[in-house]
């Protein structure tokens, strides 16, 4: 989903802008929402489960902005940050704080759906 502007120029001249501040970030490339449904993550779980492999690969799995996802930048064509932030929330199951949704990682969510963005104060 995109955004229908980049930033925002607010009266007391704080420019904000889409994407993990962090250098080298194309910010048009961060202007985007990322949704996942609970339904998703309970079938990429089943999915895992039955054999130790994920079989179906769901998009709005592996296309979460979770720090360390090494599927992000092979599907969205960009990279995701070299940050200690945590970006998108997510399940560690192996607790080695990167995101690996091939080892039955998933999004943390709250509810039956969760949109996550990120802006950063310039």
């Amino acid at each position: 989903m995109k955004r229908s502007h980049i930033y925002n120029r607010l009266t007391d001249g704080t420019s904000f802008r889409p994407g993990p501040k962090a250098n080298n970030i194309i910010c048009t490339e961060w202007d985007r929402f990322w949704k996942v449904d609970l339904s998703a993550i309970e079938m990429h779980i089943s999915d895992y489960a039955d054999n130790g492999i994920i079989d179906n690969p769901i998009e709005q799995i592996y296309d979460w902005p979770a720090r360390g996802n090494e599927h992000f930048r092979d599907r969205l064509d960009y990279d995701l940050p070299n940050s200690k932030s945590p970006l998108a929330p997510f399940i560690d199951l192996n607790g080695n704080a990167r995101y690996e949704p091939s080892l039955g990682e998933y999004p943390a969510i709250k509810g039956d759906q969760y949109v996550w963005w990120i802006i950063h104060d310039e």
